[in-house]
Formats: structure tokens, C-alpha cells, sequence
């Protein structure tokens, strides 16, 4: 099986850390981002791996060549410029070619989620894209719907709501950044380079694509999006060491 990490941010609300230190190599409890990624998504069966690069992108080449690529297969997608989610996705489809289905994992998550759950509801609900979704506090979440369709989108600080579908009950569920794919997805990519992988998905949802939810009650989950952030992250690993 093969999956999608995506590393290619500058992650500007961790400067000055990734000033010289880019996201994917920051360290917690002794382990890369970048590390934790590929462990993770080897326990569901993955060895084969596109990594998109921008920022600092010598640094985590190098890294994996160090780390032998952990063993597995590992192929680079260097973008010239940021070309947002969706638009790394699009970059690097031709390597997707014959695959059923594909996870795409942010490396910017620490989270012990077993992934083998979302594979296992996939199949047994064939859709265009599978969220991983868990209730924690966040501004931002996806709408769904009764039947755990996606149908839109919030951000509850500013009051700004995109609808796409109606539905009879609206469930709000923050996006934990792992999503497992149909290939039938790029069928739907627009024609644009750049554009986000949250874009991508309403505009289905618009059109009538089936973009489902997956909810993980269990499991810790963090982003290190920022230096409290990461800190958080760092206290939940102590803890549980």
C-alpha cells in the first residue's frame, strides 16, 4: 500500500525553531515527526511512500537517506514553490497510478491512531475520501451529516461557514489530518496548481461526492502547529512513557 506524507510547510508559527529545523525533523521524546509519520503508517501495511519537500528540503532529502529510508520505498516530490495540499497531491498522482487507495498523512500530527480501523471502514464503505476525525477542542471542523457525509465547513472564532449539502442533523468534528483516498479522487482535482486538500473536498461534497468521516475515540492526538502546541505534545508523550 502506499501513502502520501506531507512535509513541504515553512511553519511559520513555529519560527525561530524552523528557521533551521523543518517541522517533519523536529524531535519528541526521541523520534522525529517524520519518524512517527512512517511508523505509524507501516503498522496499516504501508511501505511505499511520496514525500512532498519545499522548505528545507535538503535537510529531510538527507535525512532519509541517513535513515536508509526507513526500509522502505521512498520517492521525493520537491515543489519549486508551496502549492498548498491539494496542490502537492496533484504533483505527485502519476505515483498513485493503480492504486485502489491511498492515505495521506500530515507530518505535523503526533497521534497513535491505528490506522487499520480506517482501511477496514473503507472497504466496507466504499466513498471518494475517509477523514479522520476526533472530538478535542478546535475552532475550525468539518460539517457532517447523519449519515457521516461531509457537507461543510466552520470556523466557530470567526463566524465564517461554508454549506455544500444540506442535512437533516449537523455534526461538527475537527479534522486530525490523516485521510485515507479512492483514486476516483482525482478525477475531481481542479485544473489550477495550487489549491487545498479542504478546498478539494467541499467542492466534491458541492457536487455530490461522498466524502466520509471516521471518528477515533480513542488515542492521543496533537498538532505542533505552534510552540505551546508542541510543548502540549511533548507533556502527553512524558506522561504516557
Amino acid at each position: 500500500m502506499k501513502a502520501m506524507i506531507l512535509a513541504a510547510g515553512r511553519g511559520e508559527r513555529l519560527r525561530p525553531i524552523t528557521d533551521t529545523v523543518p517541522k517533519p525533523l523536529i524531535e519528541i521524546g526521541g523520534k522525529t515527526m517524520l519518524e512517527r509519520a512512517v511508523e505509524n503508517l507501516k503498522n496499516a501495511g504501508v511501505f511505499s511512500f511520496v514525500i512532498n519537500t519545499w522548505h528545507l528540503a535538503d535537510k529531510i532529502e538527507k535525512f532519509l537517506e541517513e535513515k536508509r529510508y526507513f526500509g522502505a520505498d521512498f520517492t521525493v516530490s520537491r515543489e519549486e514553490y508551496l502549492l498548498d495540499t491539494g496542490g502537492g497531491l496533484k504533483k505527485a498522482s502519476e505515483y498513485f497510478k493503480g492504486e485502489k487507495k491511498f492515505f495521506v498523512y500530515n507530518c505535523d500530527i503526533l497521534c497513535d491512531f491505528d490506522l487499520n480501523k480506517m482501511k477496514k471502514e473503507f472497504d466496507n464503505k466504499p466513498c471518494l475520501g475517509l477523514l479522520a476525525v476526533k472530538k478535542r477542542p478546535a475552532s475550525r471542523k468539518f460539517i457532517f451529516d447523519e449519515k457521516n457525509r461531509l457537507c461543510g465547513w466552520v470556523n466557530e472564532k470567526t463566524g465564517e461557514r461554508k454549506d455544500k449539502r444540506p442535512a437533516k442533523q449537523e455534526k461538527f468534528m475537527p479534522f486530525c489530518g490523516i485521510q485515507l483516498l479512492s483514486n476516483d479522487i482525482f478525477a475531481f482535482f481542479p485544473e489550477k496548481e495550487k489549491f487545498s486538500l479542504t478546498e478539494l473536498y467541499l467542492d466534491i461534497a458541492e457536487r455530490g461526492g461522498e466524502i466520509l468521516s471516521f471518528e477515533y475515540e480513542e488515542g492521543i492526538w496533537h498538532d505542533i502547529g505552534d510552540e505551546k502546541k508542541l510543548a502540549a505534545a511533548r507533556r502527553s508523550l512524558e506522561k504516557r512513557a
